[in-house]
């Protein structure tokens, strides 16, 4: 396998615990017997196809190893796609179904943002899209407003900046985001 450092857990993602439950062992365990595979040299892919197929691992929670793995490898740097971009989301809590949290925070939001380029106020998940100032040169970066109504319980509020073309800003887009969602009405 050429690099025999074990492989480590990465900061982020799903608690240890919640990947236990969900899975039947800890990424710990998930990453040592990836790289006993030797997935540290497949593709994204076929990793989280292996997991599926082989070891009857959820799609998301396949998705969800497959990332840790490659960030514990060196492979992939918190935040990173697999474009080699990188992505910045923050999420909240807010009482309300999704088309009224939706029609409370996009005047907010517009307000903070502008216009957006596309808006999805009847989807089952209401959403907008903005193309934002780039962060860094020559980036094609978008924000995508989310509400995921959650029945019974307040509904999932996300910002997400996707595009960045380094991580250089990834803190800053970040503590922006939080900021944004934090003073919405």
């Amino acid at each position: 396998m050429g690099d025999e450092t074990p492989v480590r857990a990465a900061a982020g993602g799903a608690s240890d615990e919640a990947a236990r439950k969900a899975t039947g062992r800890l990424p710990a365990d998930w990453f040592g017997m990836l790289d006993a595979a030797g997935a540290r040299d497949w593709p994204h892919k076929k990793i989280a196809d292996h997991l599926v197929a082989d070891h009857g691992v959820d799609a998301w929670w396949a998705q969800s190893i497959t990332v840790g793995f490659e960030q514990a490898t060196g492979r992939r740097r918190p935040g990173q796609q697999q474009d080699g971009t990188f992505t910045a989301s923050v999420s909240r809590r807010i009482p309300g179904d999704g088309p009224s949290v939706y029609s409370r925070l996009m005047p907010h939001l517009e307000a903070a943002l502008g216009e957006p380029m596309s808006a999805r106020p009847d989807a089952a998940n209401p959403g907008a899209t903005w193309v934002p100032d780039p962060v860094t040169e020559g980036a094609r970066e978008r924000l995508l407003l989310s509400v995921r109504p959650v029945a019974g319980k307040p509904a999932t509020v996300s910002l997400t900046w996707s595009g960045m073309a380094d991580d250089d800003a990834l803190s800053t887009v970040k503590g922006r985001l939080a900021k944004l969602l934090d003073t919405l009405p």
